[in-house]
């Protein structure tokens, strides 16, 4: 994710980002968005937020029907966060 990112900040959208700045924040922290939603088992949301039975966790093991929520509130994250520091 790093190397792809600044690659292409530098190479098509031709902006110089000496310290890499917008790879290791912004699309490290996009792929840290996206990839708890996928990614995130039972076990570790219930340890992480101390819920018994959560409903809601990656899509990638969650229940027919509700392995989207995770992924929407992701993306509406990135969204609202890319439109407050543009």
């Amino acid at each position: 994710v790093y190397t792809a990112w600044s690659e292409f900040v530098k190479r098509i959208l031709k902006i110089d980002d000496v310290v890499d700045a917008s790879a290791v924040h912004f699309a490290c922290g996009m792929w840290g968005l996206i990839a708890t939603a996928l990614f995130a088992t039972k076990e570790n949301y219930a340890s992480a937020y101390g819920i018994d039975n959560p409903t809601y966790y990656g899509a990638f093991y969650a229940q027919p029907g509700y392995g989207h929520q995770m992924l929407v509130n992701a993306v509406i994250g990135i969204a609202a966060i890319t439109a407050w520091v543009t």
